[in-house]
């Protein structure tokens, strides 16, 4: 049955008002050259927690290049200082089994926070951006590393000067297993580079012309066969209190060999979106993108959010499905059969309407003759979205059956209790992974290993 839910417009002025919370400063990234690669060498191996019993999901993930059932996280220093006292920085990355057993730190070489930008296709490498700080300190940078999940006692390759990342972005992604790109200094400009790990000269992208916050990188979306999908950041004031600003993410592609920048148009227009609210997917064969689109004081009354899903080759046309909230955390199925949709807008804002109307569902990609179906939701998901202030979407399990998700009460100003669990979706049952303890209140990096 097609969700039909008008947003109403006070919704629209609070969501405005809070997506402020994720603005900062834009840094000036300095042209220190660092391509020079650290010599490899061993240490010795790093401390693990003694076995626990093992949790076996049913069905459990399939066995995918000899990694599936591990994950890999960002943990903050009170998540991990009583197992590893002597861990040096403030956020590091981990790899754990699924009941949390095995925990081993992956950047005990790296100070300050380390976030992951991206795990390679074949789940051995992954990219990794070491900071004094979280988020867009002035003048910042972020080091890029390369780390072999294979070899996690060895120290990191350092690759790179890029844009530092926050929670929610990504600044590097991979191509392929060998080549990746990433936004930061090149060899003499601020721009989107390409380099292999092979040690092959680098080769400049897109190059900044100091020419509009409109046209400066600032987070890569997605990689295709032939084109870097990536956004630009820009402030702006609220027409109706000039004294708070959003922010505007204005989407472009650059072919991959250099040859070509153009902004991603959508009916004739530049698509334009507030990626920590609205965020873009594309599909695994590369062929359809989705977004979510929250509703403007300019657009109505009435007013509408959307799901939006097109073929890359044809922006013209869309298929927009009604929503209540322009909130929503997407993520494409196994085969691009459709979308898993997280509506979060109600926990923000449950106060518009009955929180009947959220939570996880199916969008199946719609033809002429099909009608769209949701997941009706199980009992097990109402009574987590009734606890909970906030709910978090992850990774999709590389078997298909298990999404990781993560639910999020503040205790107080200070304090949150956030647990994470395992949401089977064929049966909607949902098993908590008792072995994590996550006290960042931000969305952290999760990923299941290929």
């Amino acid at each position: 049955m097609k969700l039909q839910l008008v947003c109403v417009l006070a919704l629209f002025f609070i969501v405005s008002s809070c997506a402020t919370n994720s603005i900062s400063q834009t840094p000036d990234i300095q042209s220190e050259t660092t391509t020079e690669t650290i010599v490899i060498k061993k240490i010795e191996p790093t401390k693990t927690l003694s076995p626990v019993p093992t949790f076996s999901p049913t069905p459990s993930p399939t066995q995918v290049g000899g990694g599936s059932g591990k994950i890999i996280f960002e943990y903050m220093k009170p998540d991990y200082i009583e197992t590893f006292p002597g861990l040096a920085g403030e956020m590091h990355v981990f790899i754990a089994d699924l009941d949390g057993a095995n925990l081993s730190p992956v950047t005990a070489q790296l100070d300050g926070f380390n976030d992951i930008e991206d795990i390679s296709p074949n789940g051995r490498y992954a990219l990794i951006a070491s900071m004094e700080n979280v988020g867009y300190e002035k003048n910042q940078i972020a080091r890029l590393n390369l780390i072999d999940l294979n070899s996690i006692d060895y120290e990191p390759m350092l690759l790179a000067n890029v844009y530092p990342p926050y929670f929610w972005n990504s600044t590097a992604k991979w191509v392929n297993d060998e080549t990746f790109v990433y936004i930061g200094m090149g060899d003499h400009e601020f721009g989107i580079t390409l380099m292999k790990i092979d040690g092959s000269p680098a080769i400049n992208l897109y190059s900044y012309q100091n020419n509009g916050e409109d046209k400066k990188p600032s987070e890569i979306i997605a990689i295709d066969k032939t084109r870097i999908y990536w956004a630009s950041e820009v402030s702006k004031p609220f027409p109706n209190n000039p004294s708070m600003r959003s922010v505007e993410n204005y989407i472009w592609w650059t072919s991959l060999d250099g040859k070509e920048t153009n902004p991603l148009l959508v009916k004739g227009k530049q698509l334009s979106v507030s990626l920590y609210w609205n965020p873009l997917v594309l599909s695994s064969d590369y062929s359809k993108i989705a977004w979510s689109e929250s509703a403007k004081p300019e657009s109505g009354p009435p007013y509408h959010n959307y799901i939006h899903i097109a073929s890359l080759s044809d922006l013209e046309n869309l298929d927009s499905i009604d929503t209540f909230t322009g909130h929503f955390a997407l993520k494409w199925l196994p085969a691009d059969s459709g979308l898993l949709a997280l509506d979060y807008g109600s926990f923000t804002w449950p106060e518009h309407n009955s929180r009947d109307n959220y939570g996880l569902y199916e969008v199946p990609i719609s033809t002429e003759s099909e009608k769209r179906n949701y997941y009706h939701q199980s009992s097990e998901i109402k009574e987590l979205i009734d606890y909970s202030d906030s709910v978090d979407l992850y990774d999709i399990s590389p078997d298909g059956y298990f999404v990781i998700i993560a639910s999020k009460k503040f205790i107080n100003e200070q304090q949150v209790d956030k647990e994470i669990y395992l949401l089977n979706l064929e049966t909607l049952s949902i098993t908590p992974l008792d072995g994590f303890h996550f006290s960042n209140p931000e969305k952290v990096n999760i990923h299941w290993l290929n």
